[in-house]
């Protein structure tokens, strides 16, 4: 066990626990669905994760190509889900959401190391 204080994991809590009462205080103050303002504050965590798990590969321009167009396929599949959840009045749970978040954060991170921070990427 380490005695010096681990500021990372701290600071990705905190900056957790902020973007769910930014995402709640947007909900209430503007009036915009709460499947929506949930689902945007777990896809910037995903992807502020994401960035930050590959830091080793933040100077190659692949790495921001490859990251635009997992977030571009994210947006588009989860947007009609955001859709039909918001037509039949289902919220949207984080104890069933939380699950297939880090389903996709795994899968997301394996493809990007693998492409931009494995032996084989130039």
């Amino acid at each position: 066990m380490s005695r010096t204080p681990d500021y990372g994991t701290w600071g990705t809590i905190v900056c957790g626990i902020g973007l769910g009462l930014l995402a709640a205080w947007v909900s209430d103050r503007y009036g915009v669905s709460e499947n929506i303002t949930r689902a945007a504050a777990y896809t910037v965590g995903i992807f502020a994760l994401l960035a930050a798990a590959l830091r080793p590969a933040w100077r190659r321009l692949r790495l921001w190509v490859d990251l635009g167009g997992l977030l571009v396929l994210h947006v588009a599949l989860v947007l009609p889900l955001i859709n039909v959840l918001d037509s039949h009045s289902i919220r949207l749970n984080w104890a069933i959401a939380l699950p297939f978040v880090a389903l996709e954060l795994l899968l997301f991170l394996g493809l990007l190391w693998r492409r931009n921070v494995g032996d084989s990427s130039p």
